[in-house]
């Protein structure tokens, strides 16, 4: 399967799911993106081809499960409270962590235990220290990373 394969199905799964996207009701409407669809839809195929040793491309794999990841990570942005924002770091690296062993399961994952062990706990530190004056300035740091300051 080439690239311009995938990228063929990639733009008929888009198709073909917004066409199925207005037979939905308004509110599946409003949580149902079509890209993601596709996206998701075509890694987890040829994901399954790469398991049954049909595809041997990993690189394209990986690059569409971080569209998902990314998917995800500003779904979940949208929908969070401000003073959650300071999860992101995190919550990104935990995705990608989560994928890439998705694709190499066998990779030794004590290390990665550890270290989200620790950064989780450092990141629910600082949010439950909040509103101590020198940790709060940190806080509206990590909540405006993104934004111009």
């Amino acid at each position: 399967m080439t690239l311009l394969q995938i990228l063929l199905g990639i733009t008929s799964l888009f198709f073909l799911f917004l066409i199925a996207r207005s037979m939905l009701s308004n509110k599946l409407k409003e949580n149902f993106c079509v890209i993601c669809a596709a996206i998701s839809i075509s890694w987890l195929v040829l994901l399954v081809l790469l398991k049954l040793s049909y595809f041997n491309d990993k690189t394209i794999i990986a690059l569409l499960m971080g569209q998902s990841i990314l998917g995800v990570f500003y779904l979940a942005e949208k929908k969070a409270k401000e003073q959650y924002k300071i999860f992101r770091l995190p919550f990104l690296l935990t995705l990608t962590v989560l994928v890439y062993y998705i694709l190499e399961p066998q990779q030794d994952i004590i290390g990665s235990m550890i270290f989200f062990s620790i950064l989780w706990l450092i990141f629910v530190l600082v949010f439950v220290y909040r509103n101590n004056n020198k940790i709060n300035m940190l806080t509206k740091r990590l909540i405006e990373c993104c934004r111009n300051w």
